[in-house]
């Protein structure tokens, strides 16, 4: 998962979604709401042991019909050039909501991390694999520095499977691809990126077995998406 801020382009609702004019979406709200004071609680107190299982339990909640978001057509998204896009659903200093879609089947957010953040995904529309390594340090090193991490293997999710929880220290650098045109994700971090970036890295080829140590070299940022002006919920 990654903030906007690789965005370079652009494309407005009325060219993406059915549902172009929106309405309050009462009941995401209602189910972010409390996710927010989660994340406000937490911020307040780093140290404190941080309920992942209740995030879990309201993401799980949130589905298409929730998002007001009819599946966009491959033509409509193709024209963006751009193989992701980008949706902000909710940005405040203790919290970031936003929806991923992916254009065809092996694209994908190359390997990233996410510096001292607890990352949440559910799948709204198609399928996906999460590669996911796990490093002790938050701290990415230099551009063709490395990084000693262990394989926890990949993942393929749906619509209908669990929320991935990606935590500091567990899963905190992965890759996501598509395994089918037009698959969306909605996903959180607590907090978001704030002033950090994140780091990418190179895939490691082969890719070793699961459950191994492996390094990772840090490579340049080499990744844009479309950014798509979904109606955001500014205050929960």
């Amino acid at each position: 998962m990654l903030d906007g801020s690789a965005c370079e382009s652009s494309l407005s609702s009325k060219q993406i979604f059915s549902t172009a004019e929106t309405v309050d979406r009462p009941a995401l709200r209602q189910t972010l709401k409390p996710i927010l004071a989660i994340s406000n609680t937490f911020a307040a107190n780093r140290s404190a042991p941080f309920p992942s299982k209740k995030v879990m339990n309201f993401l799980a909640k949130v589905d298409s019909k929730m998002l007001q978001l009819e599946r966009p057509s491959y033509e409509i998204l193709e024209k963006s050039k751009s193989p992701a896009h980008y949706a902000s659903i909710h940005y405040s200093d203790n919290m970031t909501v936003s929806l991923f879609g992916l254009l065809d089947v092996e694209d994908k957010l190359p390997l990233h991390d996410h510096p001292f953040i607890h990352g949440f995904i559910k799948v709204i529309y198609g399928k996906f694999q999460v590669f996911s390594f796990s490093a002790k340090s938050d701290v990415a090193p230099e551009i063709g520095g490395e990084i000693e991490t262990f394989y926890e293997g990949v993942q393929v999710v749906t619509p209908e499977d669990d929320v991935i929880y990606l935590a500091p220290g567990y899963g905190n650098i992965h890759e996501i691809r598509a395994l089918e045109p037009i698959s969306i994700f909605i996903d959180i971090l607590i907090p978001g990126y704030g002033s950090n970036t994140a780091a990418h890295y190179e895939m490691p080829r082969p890719l070793p077995p699961p459950k191994t140590k492996v390094t990772l070299k840090r490579k340049r940022k080499h990744f844009w998406t479309t950014n798509i002006d979904y109606p955001t919920l500014s205050n929960l």
